[in-house]
């Protein structure tokens, strides 16, 4: 064993260990040899003793005055340590170095650089691939590759353990309460994996004899919400049919909510699919509680086929850091094998002391350690678990993609990273907040107006289809030539600065080329634009009135116009004050404060939010729109598509994994990442290259220039 020279300057004192898993148990004879070992600290025990020595509490190992504690966990346990003990060592003058080195009480760079020590973890060099190109270069030596699963083809949305925290909530809201559930859930797991390389269904037995839960009760709650029982039993749950079937079940229940959170690593995933179709021997070897038959299922679902064999670890009872390795070379010893994975010890250093080829790339995890969560990683410890899933997903789309320079800057490469990223968390808040707000008001239906209403009325329908929601064809343009009639509206209307001269502000505004013609033109759209709402077949009584940013002057002049009131629900107004004798009612998700950061980015969401369909001007006759000439490129329609799908894949994939009962239109968190694209180095020329329209006042703004 080669220690570190961080860790070799203890040698021969007294140190305490933290981490009493399988990797602590492999490296402590060797250990043992370097070091005076007193005992080992848990974060799920402080008593009795493991390995021949004690279990220490943490003011027991206070009291010890040791001048090291070496972390034996994996890299994203590594930081929960630090979290929870890192103040007690720093206050004590007592290092917290992990197995690797690594001084976990370093202060983590907050630049948009990656540390390359924290993804190289003392491996050979070109052990970790930060390109495909190498990977592949790799791949082309060999006749058969081993692919990890987990955190290498796939993985979670969310950060590490927080699943559990979801589970947990789930459970909870059919009825189903564990007391420490996520805790117990993973310490069980880590005890059977000392001894085996369990099932799934064989940690919940172990949990349900620990709570000393009803399973009758587990077993009716699972079955109202629909969950099946997999009719497998252990050997040693055979005399407890009552506990067997509700483990499998809980088994079963798991196994559905994981399916909602994870995702493709697209990069790994395509470089898989192009191994196959080049005919390459492709196996997937991966340590799981899930079955064989359950990791095809999830390959099937993510289109992942064409592979030779699955080598999984409960089905055999051993891991990768056990004999795992050895079934993939029984199977194809007669060939060059290269495994691919992303834990440094059990996908590279075990495979290569197996016979394999190795090749490690960098997880979520990884980057997430290396970039110190661009120094976000203070908030994301104290968020709500409707922010932490936030995070998660931010995270996990940022650092899909393993392959990229150390040496450059992480940065944003397309406007579908834009919008997932930056644009949808304050979104997918806002649609909360509306949807709440209309329960709370009774208001009977929404009217989306165009062209800003287009995609939040399709995640409402999403959110809350039973709810009554109406795309209203409208514009500031279209309600103002259609509701002016006194002077007093012509003298609003000129108040609002317009960039030109009069006669372009007259044909602009009002359609015309003559001032005396303005009042006579309003009343023929008047009737053109009653024609248009009678069509829509609104019967509700009480109605919503969806703008994102305004004043309030599109409502103001369609209740004109429809002699009508409506209850206004905003992002975001603009000027109250200028408003307040308009006599109208209107909720905004935020206050008017100049102040606010929101106002450096409501510009940017504007822009991605509007239809595909050009700006209404009025409408004819027959109640049919009449529609202002295109101004946006074919190129910068299809930008805007392209995030608008991403908006709604975000949004689908928040409340498929977000509870009901957690989520929170609280929006610190992402005003947070919204504002981050300010600071984010960012090489979308797809984004970049749209254009501020508003075409009211005659301005047209580059979208670099308000970034």
């Amino acid at each position: 064993m080669n220690l570190p020279e961080s860790l070799l300057q203890f040698q021969g004192q007294q140190i305490v260990i933290y981490g009493i898993g399988t990797e602590t148990e492999r490296l402590l004879p060797e250990l043992s040899e370097y070091f005076s070992i007193i005992g080992f600290l848990d974060g799920y025990r402080d008593n009795g003793a493991i390995y021949g020595y004690p279990i220490l509490s943490v003011p027991e190992m206070l009291d010890a005055q040791v001048p090291l504690v070496l972390v034996v966990a994996r890299p994203g346990s590594c930081k929960a340590i630090a979290k929870r003990i890192g103040v007690l060592c720093r206050e004590n003058k007592i290092a917290l170095l992990s197995i690797d080195g690594l001084d976990l009480l370093a202060k983590r760079q907050s630049g948009f650089l990656l540390n390359p020590v924290i993804l190289q973890r003392n491996l050979p060099e070109k052990a970790v691939c930060f390109s495909a190109e190498e990977l592949t270069q790799k791949a082309q030596l060999a006749q058969v590759i081993s692919m990890d699963l987990f955190d290498t083809l796939l993985c979670r949305m969310t950060l590490e353990q927080d699943f559990y925290q979801i589970l947990d909530c789930r459970l909870q809201e059919m009825g189903i309460v564990f007391p420490d559930f996520a805790k117990k859930r993973l310490a069980i797991e880590k005890e059977l994996s000392r001894h085996t390389a369990p099932r799934l269904k064989e940690i919940y037995y172990c949990l349900l004899q620990d709570v000393q839960a009803d399973e009758s009760e587990v077993i009716e709650h699972l079955a109202d919400a629909g969950i099946g029982s997999i009719v497998e039993h252990t050997d040693c749950a055979k005399e407890h049919t009552g506990i067997a079937t509700a483990a499998n079940m809980l088994a079963e229940f798991e196994w559905q909510q994981d399916l909602h959170v994870l995702c493709e690593r697209t990069e790994m995933c395509e470089l898989y699919r192009n191994w196959v179709l080049q005919g390459y021997t492709v196996v997937i070897t991966t340590d799981m509680f899930y079955s064989k038959k359950q990791i095809a299922d999830l390959l099937a679902q993510f289109d992942l086929n064409g592979y030779a064999d699955i080598f999984v670890s409960c089905e055999y009872g051993t891991g990768k850091d056990g004999n795992l390795f050895d079934r993939v070379r029984e199977a194809y010893g007669a060939y060059e094998i290269l495994h691919i994975g992303d834990d440094a010890r059990k996908d590279y250093t075990c495979a290569t002391e197996h016979g394999l080829w190795a090749a490690k790339i960098a997880s979520v995890s990884d980057c997430c350690e290396a970039s110190g969560m661009f120094g976000m990683e203070d908030a994301v410890e104290s968020a709500a678990l409707s922010d932490r899933v936030k995070y998660g997903m931010f995270f996990a789309k940022l650092f899909n993609n393993p392959f990229f320079e150390p040496a450059m800057p992480v940065h944003i490469r397309n406007a579908k990273q834009v919008a997932y990223l930056f644009c949808a968390p304050i979104i997918t808040d806002f649609m909360l907040w509306l949807a709440q707000k209309m329960d709370m008001t009774q208001t009977e239906a929404m009217w989306f107006g165009a062209r800003d209403g287009y995609l939040p009325l399709r995640l409402m329908h999403m959110l809350a289809p039973e709810k009554k929601g109406y795309y209203v064809l409208t514009s500031r343009t279209a309600a103002i030539r259609a509701g002016v009639s006194t002077p007093q509206d012509l003298d609003y209307v000129s108040g609002m600065h317009f960039f030109g001269t009069k006669q372009e502000e007259l044909r602009v505004r009002f359609g015309v080329d003559d001032e005396s013609k303005i009042m006579d033109e309003a009343k023929r759209l008047r009737r053109n634009y009653l024609t248009y709402f009678e069509s829509l077949d609104c019967r509700e009584t009480k109605c919503g009135f969806f703008d994102f940013v305004a004043k309030g002057t599109t409502q103001y002049y369609l209740q004109k116009v429809l002699d009508c009131s409506l209850t206004g629900f905003y992002f975001l107004q603009l000027e109250p004050e200028a408003m307040a004798d308009k006599q109208l009612c209107i909720e905004s998700f935020f206050a008017s404060d100049p102040k606010s950061s929101i106002y450096e980015s409501y510009y940017i969401l504007e822009t991605i939010l509007t239809a595909l369909h050009p700006q209404v001007l009025a409408f004819d006759e027959s109640g049919k729109p009449v529609y202002a000439k295109e101004t946006r490129t074919q190129e910068d329609l299809e930008c805007v598509a392209r995030m608008q799908d991403a908006i709604e894949e975000y949004f689908a994939q928040y409340l498929s994994v977000v509870p009901p009962s957690k989520r929170s239109d609280e929006k610190e968190v992402s005003v947070q990442l919204l504002h981050a694209i300010h600071h984010f180095p960012m090489t979308a020329e797809d984004f970049l290259a749209l254009t501020v329209e508003d075409p009211f006042f005659n301005r047209m703004t580059d979208l670099r220039d308000v970034l």
